[in-house]
């Protein structure tokens, strides 16, 4: 489940204290904030719990998704990236972690390029129908 940052059920807290521990892994660039301020912003919750942030922000002219969540909660992390990833025609995701890449794939997204350590990847909307969705 998706709790939006506008949501009166949005838990700041625990978004910070999750962005927070993770800044080094996402490539913080402007501090939380600024993030908040400048993303559509989500807190992901799976059977009542707080298990994640997922955001979508626009940069170099590309929508771009990004986020952080808690060990061991892949699945409710693959539905939550596909439903934010759905909002857009196009949206890209870059990251270094073979774990958010087995995410971002399970999600729908296609590899594009290896840049530095960084695994490049596009979801195209309409791309749900051509995956096998996740058990």
């Amino acid at each position: 489940m998706l709790i939006y940052k506008g949501s009166p059920f949005f838990d700041t807290r625990v978004a910070h204290k999750m962005f927070e521990e993770n800044k080094q892994l996402m490539n913080d660039r402007g501090g939380f904030e600024k993030l908040l301020e400048n993303s559509l912003f989500f807190n992901v919750y799976d059977k009542g719990c707080f298990i994640g942030i997922l955001f979508a922000f626009e940069e170099e002219g590309k929508t771009w998704i990004g986020g952080a969540a808690h060990r061991k909660c892949h699945k409710a992390c693959i539905n939550a990236v596909q439903e934010v990833a759905s909002m857009f025609d196009k949206v890209y995701a870059r990251t270094p972690h073979k774990t958010a890449a087995f995410c971002l794939r399970r999600a729908g997204f296609k590899f594009v390029h290896k840049q530095k350590d960084l695994m490049i990847f596009k979801f195209k909307k309409g791309a749900l129908q051509n995956i096998s969705q996740p058990k």
